[in-house]
């Protein structure tokens, strides 16, 4: 029996391993299959260098681990080894479970670090990033009473702009969560657009009604932030890129606005006048914002006609 004790201790070591290894990955376990991790890093090291790194500013693991699968992809062929089968099984997974979206808005990694903590945090919890969607529009509902009613309290003018860059950080978060959870779908893109128009809507409208500017000002601002999103989801839509470009997108809208909402209630705990000649400051911002807003949607409609103008070719129009 002497010889086989160097093989009990072998398989009394494997046994440990397997044991230990499935009580800590027990805890984080899904419905989902177990087989969505492996595909989702196999099409991920597909991917060439230079957009793997690119890809993975967006995404909450190290790039040396996909350098190394990528590595031993190139190493170890499907078509030559006996891994074959299991990276067909795997590539099929992830065609049917995998969605990523076709564009993602330009953010700063400065931002973005931000959000590692609470996306880990939102995926060990698994929860779904159409609640932190909808949780912006809570943000954004908070920072429009907040406006609303700052001629009272000029105080106020405070949390509503500290609720507008939460609304802007959830809606930096939700899509951080879509893709760190694998859940990003093409219903997920409805609800990760369709509050932030709500959210620019309902800020503006606070605003309008505060008795700190005019009433249309509010109103026309929030109209050109719709026309803005209208035009960069146009691209889309006709079969080309989303755009982001321009001057006054969604996250320069809430700095301008929350620029004039500061200065408003400096001088309203100074002297009080807020008028600038006929206008007061927050009518100026709202000059500001739609003046930028034109510009943006020229520059997007410009970048739009010009990508179709060099996909069509000769063929021309339909």
């Amino acid at each position: 029996m002497f010889p086989f004790r160097p093989v009990a201790r072998t398989l009394l070591g494997v046994c440990f391993s397997v044991a230990l290894a499935a009580a800590l990955r027990l805890p984080y376990f899904t419905t989902r299959s177990i087989w969505f991790d492996e595909a989702a890093s196999w099409q991920q090291a597909r991917w060439p260098a230079n957009e793997l790194f690119h890809r993975l500013r967006f995404d909450t693991v190290l790039p040396p681990f996909f350098l190394l699968l990528k590595g031993w992809m190139a190493a170890c062929p499907t078509g030559r080894s006996g891994c074959s089968i299991a990276f067909r099984m795997v590539r099929c997974r992830a065609m049917q479970d995998r969605y990523e979206p076709a564009w993602r808005r330009p953010i700063a990694n400065v931002f973005r670090r931000t959000a590692h903590s609470a996306v880990r945090l939102c995926v060990r919890w698994n929860i779904h990033p159409n609640y932190v969607s909808y949780a912006s529009i809570a943000a954004s509902s908070a920072a429009g009473v907040c406006f609303w009613r700052a001629s009272e309290l000029p105080a106020l003018l405070i949390l509503g702009v500290g609720f507008c860059y939460v609304r802007l950080w959830l809606n930096m978060l939700d899509g951080m969560v879509a893709l760190a959870s694998g859940k990003a779908s093409r219903i997920g893109e409805i609800v990760n657009e369709l509050p932030d128009r709500v959210s620019d809507v309902v800020i503006f409208v606070g605003v309008a009604h505060s008795g700190l500017c005019h009433m249309l000002g509010g109103y026309w601002a929030a109209i050109f932030a719709l026309l803005v999103a209208y035009v960069g989801i146009l691209g889309q839509a006709v079969g080309v890129q989303r755009e982001f470009s321009g001057l006054m997108t969604k996250p320069w809208r809430m700095v301008a606005l929350n620029v004039g909402a500061w200065w408003t209630l400096a001088v309203l705990w100074r002297s009080g006048d807020i008028h600038l000649g006929r206008l007061t400051i927050l009518d100026w911002t709202h000059l500001v914002i739609v003046a930028g807003c034109l510009q943006t949607i020229w520059v997007r409609l410009a970048r739009i006609a010009r990508a179709l103008r060099t996909d069509d070719g000769p063929r021309g129009r339909p």
